[in-house]
């Protein structure tokens, strides 16, 4: 399946929280990936998609792995023509803590990668992230 990209927006797809569904993720953001548009999207939106930390961790590791790839590739100012997100929603997916540092992590390492880049917003309500987590993303 190819991702799901309308206009600047990148909309994860909808999948059980079976190891099925996980396995459907991974492909679907192996192709996001492959197509460019994991890291070139302005917005991604994953509102209610209840994910959970086990496919979420997917997630976190395909956009840090596109980083990585999209650096490499690149080889020249990244301030300049580096990644594109701006907005993240990932309201209403059964995320932790587990999920929150992942998250952090791959932020910190785009941040520090691709000249300071800065999210104008991260929505993460309607999760199970408590104080250590929000710490973590702050």
């Amino acid at each position: 399946e190819t991702a799901i990209r309308h206009g600047h927006a990148l909309h994860l797809p909808e999948v059980s929280a079976t190891q099925d569904g996980i396995d459907e993720l991974e492909a679907w953001l192996v192709n996001a990936r492959l197509e460019g548009v994991l890291v070139q999207s302005e917005e991604i939106l994953a509102t209610g998609r209840q994910l959970g930390d086990q496919a979420f961790s997917r997630f976190a590791a395909s956009l840090l792995s596109a980083s990585v790839e999209f650096a490499r590739r690149t080889q020249i100012d990244a301030i300049h023509t580096g990644i594109q997100i701006q907005y993240i929603d990932l309201s209403g997916n059964c995320l932790t803590d587990t999920a929150a540092a992942a998250l952090a992590e791959c932020l910190a390492w785009i941040r520090e990668h691709f000249g300071g880049h800065v999210l104008r917003s991260l929505r993460l309500s309607r999760n199970d992230i408590g104080p250590s987590g929000g710490e973590d993303v702050a």
